[in-house]
């Protein structure tokens, strides 16, 4: 027999989470070191490259670790475009990629050396040496040695690639030296003459999802998607949103996340129609409903799923008319995500189904027509806007608004095979709305999942997480927590 969704993630064991954290190691760092030869190939190729003579040269940043206060740092997080290309999970480091060094030296970390002292505190380095046997690196230095080798790397490059403004400090220190190499070239000798924004070809790049990626994505939105379940499970009148949150911040490490990807939102009652709630600390009434957005992280990359949820367990008919709004929309937009199609058909696919649902509840008195609007509409004169008033869909992988364009130029960008987005619709009835009757209003329903786009379709991510009015009851309260 088939256990229930929030009894399934008993069934996993430390051995099988240890097990896939060292597979998945291996994994990353041989994924790394493809996406880096990827990327030199697409900066060859670029007509800035190109036209400057034809010899790239690029820089990538990751951040130092940040005080809390006094000596107190925050918990650290890589950057997620540095542990794209190498892995190394280290602050302070820096990344040099250059396609044609003669050397043989393509791709160069420089790191924190080692020091038994800071290690004694703060934990393990890997060192220069460590970064090349562990990480396939072709070169590793002590961050320390940057400033005085970076004159001497970009000489035989005719373009500079960065992502100009994300450090501007660091910034700084390589445009000083950039100015210093082109005035030698006066004398004898090439260097860069261009610069070039390194994120709009990398951001591509990651937009399209690799083996690897999917793979954590679907770790992610499996462990996160059984996380909802269990708390679920655990609502009940009485408890404080705080409860909920830490109860899945729990649950998402017990299921074998690293951490939360975001902020969570925990929203009881009327709360839920303030969409980036995070204060978490109101208690749940009877008779209200819970939104909860959150998202486990695993190997850098995150869910992002949404449930709203009633707190006894049982929708009131008003909630559950809302409700079905809602579902029905997000699996409107769902169906088409698909090649092809744009997250502005996706969108527009929520929006009709809400507007329709508001129209038949006698929320809407108009036409379908006038609910939607038109393109280019003041948002306040659209009827529709007032109770759904956020986009339906974002890009998501290793960051929650995940990087990548969303248009070429004026046109939707057309989903291809890899790419993952969100699917989020929602209704918000303002608890000061006399225009509707008082058992819809301070009503707020957001339902989310993640969905990867796929040669054949797509792929919901997240499908564990009950969301269905029959899933979600049978879920809700039937293992509480002690208030």
């Amino acid at each position: 027999m088939t256990k229930p969704l929030f009894q399934r993630m008993k069934t996993w064991n430390t051995f099988h989470l240890q097990v896939s954290a060292m597979s998945s190691k291996e994994n990353q760092i041989a994924a790394a070191g493809q996406r880096r030869e990827n990327l030199l190939k697409a900066l060859q190729n670029h007509a800035i490259n190109i036209n400057s003579g034809g010899n790239p040269m690029a820089v990538i940043y990751t951040a130092p670790s940040y005080i809390r206060n006094n000596d107190v740092e925050h918990e650290y997080r890589p950057g997620s475009d540095m542990m794209y290309l190498t892995a190394f999970p280290e602050p302070s480091s820096i990344l040099v990629l250059r396609p044609s060094a003669s050397d043989g030296e393509k791709a160069i970390l420089f790191v924190r050396p080692k020091d038994p002292e800071r290690e004694l505190w703060d934990g393990f380095r890997h060192g220069p040496q460590g970064a090349t046997e562990t990480f396939n690196i072709d070169a590793a230095f002590d961050i320390a040695e940057f400033p005085k080798k970076l004159g001497e790397l970009m000489k035989g490059h005719t373009s500079l690639w960065a992502k100009w403004g994300e450090f501007p400090n660091q910034d700084a220190q390589l445009l000083a030296c950039y100015h210093q190499t082109r005035l030698r070239t006066r004398k004898s000798g090439i260097y860069p003459s261009v610069l070039g924004e390194l994120s709009e070809v990398l951001h591509e790049q990651r937009q399209i999802k690799d083996e690897v990626e999917v793979a954590a994505m679907r770790q992610a939105g499996l462990i996160s998607g059984n996380a909802f379940a269990n708390v679920m499970a655990a609502t009940k009148p009485g408890l404080n949103e705080a409860d909920i949150a830490a109860h899945m911040e729990y649950q998402f490490k017990r299921g074998g996340a690293q951490r939360s990807g975001y902020g969570a939102i925990v929203a009881g009652g009327s709360n839920a129609c303030v969409l980036h709630y995070v204060s978490n600390n109101q208690p749940l009434k009877d008779g209200d409903l819970l939104l909860v957005d959150a998202g486990g992280e695993v190997d850098m990359y995150t869910a992002d799923i949404t449930r709203t949820w009633p707190v006894n367990g049982k929708f009131s008919p008003a909630q559950k008319d809302l409700y079905e709004i809602v579902l029905a929309a997000q699996e409107a937009s769902i169906a088409a995500t698909v090649p092809g199609k744009s997250i502005k058909v996706v969108h527009e696919a929520s929006r009709s189904v809400l507007a329709q649902g508001l129209i038949d509840l006698g929320v809407l008195k108009c036409s379908l027509a006038e609910a939607l609007g038109e393109e280019g509409d003041e948002p306040a004169k659209i009827p529709l806007h007032k109770y759904f008033m956020h986009g339906t869909s974002h890009w998501i992988g290793s960051d929650v608004h995940d990087v990548g364009r969303y248009f070429d130029g004026s046109v939707p960008r057309l989903f291809k095979p890899g790419m993952a987005i969100t699917v989020e619709p929602g209704l918000y009835i303002p608890t000061n709305d006399e225009s509707v009757s008082a058992d819809l209003r301070g009503i707020g329903i957001r339902i989310e999942d993640d969905i990867l786009v796929t040669a054949s379709g797509n792929e919901v991510l997240t499908k564990t997480a009950p969301k269905t009015v029959a899933e979600v009851e049978a879920a809700v309260g039937s293992n509480p927590l002690d208030a």
